[in-house]
C-alpha cells in the first residue's frame, strides 16, 4: 500500500488544503470587524434616539414635577407664619 490519496477520476489533481486556512482567517477577521462596526453603529444610533426621547419626555413631564415643588417653596413659609 502506498501513503497517498486515492484518485477516483483519472487526471484529477489532489490539492492540499493549505489555502483554505488563510482564506478563513482573513474572512473571519474581516467579518468580525464589519460585524463589530455594525453593532457599534446600531448601539450609537439607538442611544441617540433614546436620549432625544428622554429629553422630550423630560420637557413634557418636567413642569408637572417642578411647578408643585416651586409653589410649595413659596407657599410653605407663608402658611407657617400665619
Amino acid at each position: 500500500m502506498q501513503n497517498c490519496a486515492v484518485v477516483v477520476v483519472e487526471g484529477a489533481t489532489v490539492t492540499p488544503l493549505q489555502h483554505g486556512a488563510t482564506t478563513m482567517l482573513a474572512l473571519g477577521l474581516l467579518l468580525n470587524t464589519v460585524g463589530l462596526g455594525v453593532i457599534c453603529w446600531l448601539m450609537f444610533t439607538l442611544a441617540i434616539y433614546v436620549l432625544l426621547f428622554s429629553w422630550r419626555s423630560m420637557l413634557a413631564f418636567g413642569p408637572t414635577i417642578v411647578a408643585p415643588v416651586c409653589s410649595a417653596r413659596r407657599l410653605l413659609p407663608s402658611l407657617l407664619a400665619a
